[in-house]
């Protein structure tokens, strides 16, 4: 494999990524964004993960799935994380209370969460209850994200520690 050679473009303070005979394969605009990027034998990047159209593609910035139910008490550092990117530990702050600490920080706080829990029991058709992943009142913040695993019915809610709980962060 030859090496790639990242040099400034002209005048418009444009970067590219260029292999030795000057093939662009990668072209970012002075604001960072990515104009232009080839996979190896020329292929799209975009085409290679089948998205079409001309809508921008944003990335899973953070990812985690952890079991909520292991650590040894609030605050520790020692959650069973499964699997995940970006993500360097989950902090058990109370029953059902998370903290999904990012390796790499955000560049903001601009950025969505989603989440969701593993329902390990089954309600009959009448039951119309809920488990499901909330972001803590004002606890969004560039290094982490506060979650709370809600259970929620017809009379009540309440936080519970679930055995499979699953976050992303896009940004």
């Amino acid at each position: 494999m030859s090496d790639l050679i990242i040099k400034p473009s002209g005048t418009s303070a444009n970067f590219k990524v260029q292999n030795p005979s000057g093939t662009d394969k990668i072209v970012m605009n002075s604001s960072g964004t990515i104009t232009t990027a080839t996979l190896g034998s020329g292929a799209d990047i975009k085409a290679a993960i089948n998205a079409s159209g001309d809508a921008p593609i944003y990335a899973c910035r953070a990812w985690v799935n952890f079991n909520g139910t292991t650590g040894s008490g609030t605050g520790q550092s020692d959650m069973t994380i499964n699997a995940s990117g970006n993500v360097s530990s989950i902090t058990d702050n109370g029953t059902g209370d998370y903290t999904v600490n990012f390796t790499t920080s955000m560049p903001d706080t601009n950025y969505s969460t989603v989440g969701m829990v593993l329902n390990n029991t089954y309600g009959t058709a009448s039951d119309i209850s809920f488990r499901g992943i909330q972001t803590h009142q004002n606890s969004v913040a560039t290094g982490s994200i506060r979650i709370l695993a809600k259970y929620v019915n017809a009379g009540s809610s309440s936080q519970e520690d679930e055995h499979g709980c699953f976050v992303a962060v896009f940004r």
